[in-house]
């Protein structure tokens, strides 16, 4: 999904997340993970990953990602990146259930 920004910040979005992944341990690894399982499957959606909110979304979380893998101890980021997530997800059910 080349030239949508949305579609290349939750690809880099889940590298980081991979990253970080393989060095957490505990409970941390586990909300990682839990983050992971819900961007893959959206991350080429073609409805909402193509709008500008969702370039936004992922834009801070792109940024959260990069601390997070760089400072494990962050629980703040994980969060923010939590909440993001939950609310990509939300956004891309919805619009698909307005679409049918």
């Amino acid at each position: 999904m080349a030239g949508y920004p949305a579609h290349e910040n939750a690809a880099k979005i889940l590298e980081n997340l991979r990253e970080a992944a393989a060095k957490a341990e505990g409970e941390t690894k586990e909300r990682i993970e839990k983050a992971i399982a819900g961007l893959d499957p959206i991350k080429d959606n073609r409805t909402f990953m193509r709008t500008q909110k969702a370039e936004r979304v992922t834009t801070g979380t792109l940024e959260a990602s990069e601390a997070l893998k760089n400072n494990l101890a962050d629980t703040e980021k994980l969060a923010s990146i939590e909440a993001d997530i939950a609310e990509l997800v939300e956004r891309v059910r919805t619009m698909v259930v307005r679409m049918t």
